[in-house]
C-alpha cells in the first residue's frame, strides 16, 4: 500500500511562527519584497482566517482604527497593491490570487494556502486533544517538515 502524500505542491505557502515568509510556488520571497508592515500585516491578517478570507471593514479597522473609512480604504487597497506586486515579481498569474470583492478580501489561489499554522492545528488535533498547551507531537512534526 502506497501512503505517500500526493497533494500537490502549494502555490502559496507563508509561515507565521517565528520569521514571517512566504512562498510563491515554492520560491521564497525577498525579505522585503512587500513593501510596508502594514501590507504585511493584511497578508499575516488574511492568511490567520481558517478561510483565508477576511472582511474588508474589518481589516481597515484592524490595520487602521485611527483612520476614518475613506482613508483607510485607501490605505487598504494600497497595502493589496503591493502584496500583488510581490506576488507578481515571483510568478505570472499570481497577481490574481489576492481578490476583494465588495465585503471580502481573499487569498485565492490554484491550489489551497498552506500555513505553517494550519499544519500546527491538523497535527494537534490528530493527536486527539484539545489546544490546551503546546504538544510534544506536533511541535516535532512540525520542525521535521519545515
Amino acid at each position: 500500500m502506497d501512503i505517500r502524500d500526493t497533494t500537490p505542491a502549494p502555490h502559496l505557502k507563508i509561515h507565521l511562527f517565528g520569521q514571517f515568509m512566504v512562498f510563491v510556488r515554492g520560491r521564497a520571497l525577498p525579505e522585503n519584497a512587500i513593501k510596508g508592515r502594514k501590507a504585511r500585516s493584511l497578508l499575516k491578517l488574511i492568511a490567520l482566517q481558517r478561510q483565508a478570507q477576511v472582511v474588508r471593514d474589518h481589516a481597515m479597522h484592524a490595520l487602521w482604527p485611527e483612520l476614518d473609512t475613506e482613508a483607510a480604504a485607501s490605505q487598504l487597497y494600497k497595502a493589496i497593491h503591493h502584496i500583488r506586486k510581490a506576488f507578481a515579481r515571483q510568478s505570472t498569474g499570481a497577481t490574481e490570487w489576492l481578490e476583494i470583492t465588495d465585503d471580502l478580501i481573499l487569498l485565492a489561489s490554484p491550489n489551497p494556502l498552506v500555513t505553517d499554522v494550519r499544519i500546527f492545528e491538523r497535527f494537534d488535533i490528530s493527536s486527539g486533544s484539545a489546544c490546551t498547551g503546546l504538544r510534544r507531537r506536533p511541535i516535532t512534526s512540525y520542525i521535521s517538515r519545515r
